[in-house]
């Protein structure tokens, strides 16, 4: 007599590198008290690391360096950022890079793109295995996304390209 198993696999839960925190925290730069992200569509407050100060949060001003930091990594591996790349790649086959690059994307422009709608949606839910992705179109379309508050902004370009170029440091 044969015993059947009933096996399920649940779906791994990633959380981004440190690799990916420091990224971050470079490219958003230190801001110890509160002031309103210029760079938004609609300016919105931001403290430390770029994090978004919504109406309600209780925060204060005077932050340290690791203060900010240490709230950057929560805001980033517990809020919504690391929950949508999740929701978005479980029926995609993606390495740490490749989810650490839409963390990025997502902590700097929002989860929205997981929902569909946009150009990189598009093109990668069209593989089911993103190591496929044609890389020119990939960079090219990661591009397109570097203005900030009807402006072009090189820093948000050059970002895009960086966190792509990091790539030669993973496996795939």
């Amino acid at each position: 007599m044969f015993l059947r198993l009933q096996v399920r696999v649940q779906q791994l839960f990633r959380t981004s590198s440190n690799d990916l925190i420091s990224f971050i925290a470079e490219k958003e730069g230190f801001l110890s008290h509160y002031e309103r992200d210029q760079m938004a569509y609609d300016p919105v407050p931001t403290i430390g690391y770029g994090v978004v100060v919504y109406p309600g949060d209780i925060f204060y001003n005077s932050l340290t360096k690791n203060e900010a930091y240490a709230w950057l990594v929560k805001e980033v591996n517990e809020g919504a950022y690391t929950s949508a790349v999740n929701r978005f790649s479980k029926n995609n086959n993606i390495n740490q890079y490749q989810f650490d690059a839409l963390v990025s994307f997502s902590y700097n422009l929002g989860t929205g793109w997981t929902y569909g709608g946009w150009d990189i949606y598009d093109l990668l839910t069209s593989y089911s295995d993103l190591n496929h992705v044609n890389q020119t179109k990939l960079v090219n379309t990661f591009a397109v996304y570097h203005h900030a508050g009807g402006q072009l902004y090189w820093g948000l370009y050059y970002r895009r390209i960086e966190m792509h170029m990091r790539r030669r440091k993973y496996p795939c």
